[in-house]
């Protein structure tokens, strides 16, 4: 093992902590304990907003999937309310769109 292969095996053994979870957490092995990482809030917000846009622009709004997308609500809202609303009012929004 080299040098460096040493000391990440070092800083890495030394740094583990068991948490209550049931998870551990481990050091990362930067060479220098004092960098900066450049900040990406504005790529992971891009990201984030990215595929909501995406379908509400064109999957909601498109003449092909708006019928799939208001079928997909309907058997969805059948599911969650059979209890509050009974059986056979889910069953119809079931069979009829």
């Amino acid at each position: 093992m080299s040098c460096e292969d040493i000391k990440f095996c070092e800083i890495v053994e030394s740094g583990i902590i068991h948490l209550e979870d049931l998870r551990y957490e481990m050091p990362l092995p930067f060479k220098h304990q004092t960098i900066q990482l450049p900040s990406n809030y504005a790529q992971a917000k891009k990201r984030l907003t990215g595929p909501k846009r995406l379908m509400t622009d064109t999957m909601l709004f498109s003449a092909v999937s708006s019928p799939a997308c208001a079928n997909y609500v309907f058997q969805h809202t059948a599911d969650d309310n059979e209890d509050n609303c009974g059986t056979k009012v889910a069953n119809t929004l079931r069979r009829k769109f």
